[in-house]
């Protein structure tokens, strides 16, 4: 289950607004969420395991959340990964704070089609998600519109506009 589609990557604006969603009835799914710092302008994602079903629709366990942000070098090194359409892995240690934690970035084929995965090791634990062409394409506009100052400051002023 997704909740993108092929006109989500030629909008304008996507910038820090997007839900990448996969749920399942074995519970192995998960979800990823960009939003924006109110103080830096820093796009932070945010994983979280899925821990069931109501109904038709996944639930996620948010008290098992992981969220980071990446340096403008991780996210070159992110983009050139998923440039290079082949197989291969980035990994960024975030070792400071309280909750450390190791996020990889990983191209792999799968039935001859090319997956672009995250997947965020803390401690014992691991969420991983697997984007698909499009998704992978909405994230990683996003991961460089990320990265320029003048649409940092944009967003920090209009999240403090809203408020």
């Amino acid at each position: 289950m997704s909740n993108t589609n092929e006109n989500q990557e030629k909008k304008e604006g996507t910038y820090f607004l997007k839900q990448f969603v996969r749920g399942n009835t074995n519970n192995k799914g998960s979800i990823v969420q960009l939003s924006i710092s109110r103080k830096t302008g820093d796009m932070l994602i945010t994983i979280a395991p899925q821990k069931g079903m109501n109904g038709n629709l996944p639930i996620f366990d948010y008290e098992k959340k992981m969220i980071f942000n990446l340096t403008e070098e991780e996210i070159i090194k992110t983009m050139a990964l998923f440039k290079t359409a082949k197989e291969g892995e980035v990994s960024f240690p975030h070792l400071n704070g309280k909750n450390p934690k190791t996020i990889i970035f990983k191209n792999s084929f799968y039935n001859e089609k090319l997956q672009f995965q995250l997947y965020v090791k803390q401690g014992e634990n691991g969420v991983g998600f697997f984007f698909n062409p499009i998704e992978a394409r909405v994230l990683l506009k996003n991961l460089e519109d990320s990265i320029s100052i003048y649409n940092k400051m944009n967003a920090v002023l209009a999240l403090n506009n809203i408020e």
